[in-house]
C-alpha cells in the first residue's frame, strides 16, 4: 500500500478550506480523516504551494501536467483530487481517487467508501464499493500472482489479448527494448481492462529494478487494445495481472 506523509502545511490550509467551504457538509470529516490515515503528502513543489495560496485552478493545471508526464504518479492524482474536493468539484475529486485506487492504493478504500456514494469510476464506468474492493482487495498469495489472479472473481470470461497467449509472448519478443542493467527474472505488472478493451492504470506489484520495472510499464502501456472481459455476456471491467520475464541471453 502506497502511503502519502503528512505536510502540516497543506493539513492547515485544507482546514482552512473546510471552515470556508460550508457549501460541501463532508469537508470537514473528509480533512479529519486524511489526518487521522496519515494520507497528506509531505512533497513540497509548485503544486502544493499553488494550494497554500488558494491558487486552486493553477494547482488543478500543475498536477493534471504531472499526470501527463507521469500517468502512475499516485501523489499527483490525490494532490489532484484534494484539489478538486476543495474547488466543490466531487464527481472529479472522485474520478482521481479512484485513478489511485486503480493504481493498487487500497488507501484509497475510506476516500471512496465514504465521500463518493461507495462509488469508484472509470472513464464511463461506475463500480459499485462490493464490486472494487473485491478487484482490489490484498492476496494474501501476493508473492505468487498468475497472469489471472487479480480477475477471477468477477468476469466469467476472461480477457484475451490479440492472438492470446502466444499473441502476448510475439508482442514482448518484438517490442521489448535492450536494456544494460537487465537481470534475469520476472516483473509482475498489474492494470486494468475497461469494457472497451483499453489497457489503463499499470503499476508494478513485483520487480526487478528501475529499469527492467521502467520496460516492463512501458510494454504494458503500449499493447493494444484487448477483447473486453465479460460476466453473463456483458463487457465488464477486469483488473489483471501479467508476469513480464527478462533474461539475459
Amino acid at each position: 500500500m502506497f502511503k502519502f506523509k503528512i505536510s502540516l502545511a497543506l493539513v492547515l490550509f485544507l482546514s482552512a478550506c473546510s471552515v470556508r467551504a460550508q457549501q460541501h457538509p463532508q469537508t470537514d470529516s473528509l480533512v479529519k480523516m486524511m489526518v487521522e490515515q496519515n494520507t497528506l503528502t509531505g512533497t513540497m513543489n509548485q503544486g502544493t504551494e499553488l494550494v497554500l495560496e488558494n491558487k486552486m485552478e493553477q494547482a488543478n493545471i500543475f498536477f493534471t501536467n504531472e499526470i501527463a508526464t507521469d500517468a502512475g504518479s499516485k501523489e499527483a492524482y490525490f494532490n489532484r483530487g484534494v484539489v478538486n474536493w476543495a474547488m466543490s468539484n466531487p464527481e472529479n475529486a472522485c474520478r482521481d481517487w479512484s485513478s489511485l485506487l486503480a493504481l493498487g492504493d487500497t488507501a484509497a478504500f475510506k476516500l471512496l467508501d465514504k465521500n463518493c456514494h461507495g462509488n469508484m469510476v472509470i472513464e464511463d464506468d461506475t463500480i459499485p464499493k462490493k464490486v472494487y474492493r473485491q478487484l482490489f482487495a490484498q492476496k494474501k498469495d501476493a508473492k505468487t500472482l498468475s497472469a489471472n489472479s487479480g480477475a477471477l472473481n468477477v468476469a466469467d470470461q476472461m480477457p484475451q489479448f490479440p492472438g492470446g497467449d502466444k499473441g502476448i509472448l510475439s508482442y514482448f519478443k518484438n517490442n521489448i527494448m535492450s536494456i544494460k542493467d537487465a537481470q534475469p527474472g520476472t516483473v509482475y505488472v498489474s492494470f486494468i481492462i475497461t469494457k472497451k478493451g483499453k489497457v489503463l492504470y499499470p503499476y508494478v506489484t513485483r520487480g526487478i529494478n528501475a529499469s527492467c520495472d521502467k520496460e516492463a510499464l512501458r510494454l504494458v502501456q503500449s499493447m493494444p487494445d484487448w477483447q473486453p472481459g465479460k460476466l453473463k455476456g456483458k463487457p465488464v471491467l477486469v483488473r489483471y495481472a501479467l508476469p513480464v520475464r527478462f533474461s539475459t541471453k
